[in-house]
């Protein structure tokens, strides 16, 4: 049986040292990489043109691109496709979408989005993978079960400048609520990019600034306006409990209060048991209480107005 080095097939493709590992045999490195291998790594380990050739006119293995094998019967996979696009494009590095499933922020989605070095040009079947013309610093490469992929920092930069914002905005919320990422990396990331997406980048970054809710209580309050709701107060004061709060917005004849935030990952768990007992307290006194985020104002206020004119109605009934 044939046999190579897993450290000798990594340093064939350009990756450098890496610590030893035990040889494996060819079928082992076809079970390490998602049942799939290059040409390269295949004449690497000994074999001859002629004996792939024979391999696959007997059906042993089938070729799924240019320079790529499959082992014939195993399931093709997700990762599959991953190992097939970065050995197809030497010096390419899974990112985006990819990068963020190999760090388990998100579920595997096709098609899988691998950072090309430039002047390369792979021809790859777009609904299972799709380069990205990015340029990937060496020391935001990491591998993650041997395939390269962007580090984290990286992978949320090019989250938030390529991936539409309502769906990069809770997996990069999570994330810093996790301590994954440090938001004032990514802001710096964010706010000296002059790539493509940057200003949607920027955008999204706002929501997680400091300012971030009283933002979006401009927004509510410019939403109410256009909508024609009306009897609402900014900053109102109410007793409740034998404590006073303010809430954000208030339509007090009706006993409707709006509550706006910012985004999850700045609240401990300390402050959100206070705002749970603050919006209790307010329902124990009878208030209908209706809480949205920045995301909520930016993305949907249309929804946002329809849920209160909701809560008025059902006041307004009652009555």
């Amino acid at each position: 049986m044939c046999t190579v080095t897993f450290t000798s097939v990594l340093l064939h493709r350009g990756v450098g040292q890496i610590p030893c590992v035990p040889h494996l045999p060819l079928t082992d490195l076809f079970a390490c990489q998602g049942a799939v291998v290059s040409r390269r790594q295949v004449l690497a380990a000994g074999l001859t043109v002629g004996q792939i050739e024979h391999r696959l006119a007997r059906g042993r293995w089938v070729r799924m691109l240019s320079g790529i094998y499959a082992l014939a019967g195993a399931p093709v996979t997700w990762h599959s496709w991953a190992w097939a696009g970065v050995l197809s494009c030497p010096g390419s590095v899974l990112a985006v979408s990819s990068a963020a499933h190999l760090w388990a922020w998100t579920r595997p989605a096709k098609p899988v989005e691998v950072a090309i070095p430039p002047g390369r040009r792979p021809r790859w079947p777009e609904e299972q993978l799709v380069p990205r013309r990015l340029s990937v610093p060496s020391h935001q490469i990491v591998r993650i079960d041997g395939l390269p992929t962007t580090n984290r920092l990286r992978t949320a930069v090019d989250l938030a400048h390529l991936m539409p914002s309502n769906e990069a905005q809770p997996i990069i919320d999570r994330q810093l609520l996790l301590g994954s990422i440090d938001l004032d990396a990514l802001a710096h990331e964010v706010a000296h990019s002059k790539r493509h997406g940057s200003r949607q980048a920027r955008f999204l970054l706002r929501s997680a600034g400091d300012g971030a809710a009283s933002f979006a209580e401009r927004l509510a309050h410019r939403e109410f306006k256009a909508a024609g709701l009306m009897g609402w107060l900014a900053n109102y004061r109410v007793q409740v409990v034998g404590r006073w709060l303010i809430i954000d917005i208030a339509f007090p004849e009706l006993k409707v209060a709006v509550e706006i935030s910012g985004w999850a990952f700045h609240s401990t768990p300390e402050q959100r048991a206070r705002d749970e007992q603050r919006v209790a307290d307010l329902q124990l006194a009878g208030w209908i209480v209706l809480t949205f985020s920045w995301w909520d104002l930016t993305h949907r206020p249309d929804w946002v107005v329809a849920r209160v004119r909701q809560a008025i109605g059902v006041r307004q009934a009652a009555s």
